[in-house]
């Protein structure tokens, strides 16, 4: 048969095995030797074409015969990884290890699903590295045998790097450096790389801190035209900017933030009308002062969102523009974009106005002196208007709340650690931060403009980048569901639940010694949050149409927002169609890459944070501690410990005088000698052993079982 075009797609149609290897393809369609060359040319036009899919290692497939999804790649240290799609609805793709092609954890990749299924999940082979995100990696630099190389700390980039040039440097042995990837990984070869930074030794103070930071490449500093442009900005008189805006420098409004805020972009204001009440809802109009495809907005974009830690921030807007000119500061006149939403007296809305404005915000309140002084009912402050002000607001956010929690939203409210720092930066505490009531009343008032936003953008037809929140994978909620009987908790396993059916369950948790454990398993059960132009509703909070509006100076999709909100409008004068075009044109790749980098945002907050508590913890190695069991696998135990909500690992071998079996089904380790029986939820006495600040992990011996 003639290797032609024709032929191999004829071939391909009447094949039902999948994927044919080009050895075999030639051999299956009779090719001669000779024409061998002419048959990888076909095929590498019918992949160019659209027709034929490789799917690497020199193997083919028909295209039509099989969907393509594009997503990012999240790995794990055995070798396997999941493909988080992009598109909504789609659930994630197991990767085996050999379908993995050259990927690394983060990159974005193509995939095709393939026979058969892992864990309830469609299994998939990745086609096509679309995008590489992770060029650099830190490790240690390990000389053995003769041999040298790099152990990244990150072990989802595999157990060792090898080095293909030191850049000019020379290392101790057992130093930290940062490497760039040269060649990535292949199936039986690790990653390639040349070393372009000694860091130092892992005793070397905070270096831990450091690496986290190299590591996520985070872009700590602004190009000098950026904070130029930036500081020309903060310079201009505001008084040239106030023509054709509402002028409400008069109005009783103010901010409400933590108190180690510095980037004010919200205050509220609440008037009382014939019908009941007139929430204003005032936002920094960030996007006045950075326009679109500037310097400035470039530079945020690729940045995402702001990043922020215990001490300090990584700001998305240089600081000219965050914590100044677009900062919401007492006693300084400020543009803003305000939502004005009328409510009866139950708290039903009524009609909702938008306008450009000019604010003054008389006070810069923080949560804590709201809610133990304004809102306190044993306090009577002397500034009463305020105090009466405010507490009509949290009456108004009563209602609000109420009403939401009636539609079925969900209410996690887990405990979060606070740490307090001393003047030299050391840790001092870690404590329980709670939400109390002024956080609740911000967090209504939030819900409720972006919620206006998104309707009034929504009913005008207008393209828009919503804020979705898909319904949890039917596997994942089975799973809970037998995870909570363990408990004596009944849980709907249904495919079709609901977000009161969550709800419900939650509150049946109140008060009880497993709520804060089973609250976060039932969390990370669910699917996380999205930016998409695609409309699915919002499944935590129970609302059918969302979208993110009131951040606009730490979030770039709420920047677009208000963008979108002017170009309806027609109060952005400057704004040619042009523009117009190219901002609805770029939504789709503005949702995937803000959800990229409010991930990437997410887990960077999280590392850092865990880097603080187990800094912290470090001064107490030797020291025992009460915890619970939140986790195992056949190797051990993950205990939380109480006082620091950190978890630590133990190693079941390492128990004395014991020897357990692993009980795969029920979740549980038992003992052969005294059926002692270890399981989530299990409260037990713990010996911290080791602290280690760089891979984060926290070594633990066992004490006792408690109950």
């Amino acid at each position: 048969m003639k290797p032609t075009k024709q032929n191999i797609l004829e071939f391909f149609k009447g094949h039902k095995r999948g994927s044919v290897a080009l050895k075999n393809l030639a051999r299956l369609m009779n090719i001669r030797p000779r024409e061998k060359k002419e048959l990888q040319m076909q095929l590498k036009l019918l992949v160019k074409e659209g027709s034929l899919l490789n799917i690497g290692r020199d193997r083919y497939l028909l295209r039509k015969e099989f969907r393509t999804i594009e997503g990012v790649i999240q790995t794990h240290p055995d070798g396997y990884a999941f493909l988080i799609s992009e598109e909504p609805d789609i659930p994630d793709l197991y990767i085996s290890r050999q379908h993995r092609r050259s990927s690394v954890h983060g990159d974005r990749v193509k995939a095709v699903i393939v026979s058969g299924k892992k864990g309830g999940k469609d299994r998939g082979r990745i086609i096509e590295i679309i995008e590489r995100r992770q060029p650099y990696f830190i490790g240690k630099y390990t000389i053995q045998n003769g041999e040298r190389f790099i152990i990244p700390l990150d072990d989802r980039l595999g157990s060792s790097a090898w080095i293909e040039s030191a850049g000019g440097f020379r290392p101790d042995n057992g130093s930290l450096v940062q490497a760039k990837i040269i060649k990535y990984p292949t199936l039986n070869k690790p990653i390639q790389c040349r070393i372009t930074k000694i860091l130092g030794l892992p005793d070397t103070p905070k270096i831990g801190l450091d690496i986290l930071k190299r590591g996520y490449g985070l872009p700590e500093k602004y190009p000098v035209s950026c904070i130029e442009e930036a500081t020309k900005l903060s310079q201009k008189p505001m008084e040239l900017y106030k023509l054709q805006r509402l002028d409400l420098r008069d109005k009783f409004i103010f901010t409400i933030d933590g108190e180690d805020a510095r980037d004010f972009d919200d205050a509220i204001s609440l008037e009382n009308n014939k019908d009941g009440y007139r929430l204003g809802v005032h936002i920094a109009d960030v996007s006045h002062f950075v326009e679109q495809d500037s310097i400035i907005d470039r530079e945020a974009y690729s940045r995402g969102t702001s990043v922020y830690f215990p001490e300090s921030a990584i700001h998305m807007l240089p600081e000219p523009i965050s914590t100044d000119v677009c900062s919401l500061k007492p006693d300084e006149d400020r543009l803003s974009i305000s939502v004005f939403i009328n409510y009866n007296r139950d708290g039903e809305r009524t009609n909702t106005e938008f306008h450009p404005s000019i604010i003054r915000s008389r006070y810069r309140l923080t949560y804590t002196e709201v809610s133990e002084t304004f809102l306190n009912e044993t306090v009577k402050h002397e500034n009463q208007e305020l105090q009466k002000t405010l507490k009509r607001m949290y009456k108004l956010a009563e209602k609000l709340r109420a009403r939401r929690f009636k539609n079925g939203s969900i209410d996690f409210d887990l405990p979060e650690p606070w740490i307090e720092f001393d003047q030299a930066g050391e840790i001092v505490s870690i404590q329980r931060l709670d939400r109390n009531k002024a956080y609740f009343l911000i967090e209504e008032f939030m819900l409720e403009a972006n919620q206006a936003v998104a309707k009034f953008l929504r009913n005008k037809k207008t393209p828009l980048l919503y804020r979705i929140h898909e319904s949890p994978d039917p596997a994942k909620i089975k799973a809970f569901s037998l995870f909570a009987m363990r408990f004596g908790y009944s849980f709907p396993g249904k495919s079709n639940i609901t977000s009161k059916d969550l709800n419900i369950f939650l509150r049946t948790l109140e008060d009880k010694p497993e709520e804060d454990f089973l609250s976060r398993s039932l969390l990370r059960s669910m699917k996380q949050a999205k930016y998409s132009i695609k409309n699915t509703g919002h499944f935590g909070l129970a609302m059918p149409c969302y979208t993110h509006f009131t951040s606009p100076i730490r979030r770039y999709p709420d920047l677009v927002i208000h963008r979108l909100l002017k170009m309806v409008y027609g109060w952005d004068i400057n704004l040619r169609e042009s523009k117009r075009k190219k901002i609805l044109s770029l939504l789709p790749e503005i949702a995937q890459h803000c959800s990229t980098m409010e991930r990437k945002a997410d887990e960077i907050e999280r590392k850092i944070l865990l880097y603080y508590k187990i800094t912290a913890l470090q001064k107490k190695t030797g020291t025992i501690f009460e915890g619970v069991i939140t986790g195992l696998n056949p190797s051990g135990i993950f205990i939380e410990l109480k006082d620091f909500f950190v978890d630590g690992f133990l190693q079941i071998s390492e128990i004395e005088n014991e020897r357990f079996i692993f009980i795969q089904k029920k979740q549980m380790f038992k003992s052969v000698r005294s059926k002692i029986t270890l399981q989530p939820g299990d409260i037990v006495t713990v010996l911290v052993k080791s602290v280690d600040t760089l891979t984060l992990k926290i070594q633990l011996g066992f004490i006792k079982k408690t109950k």
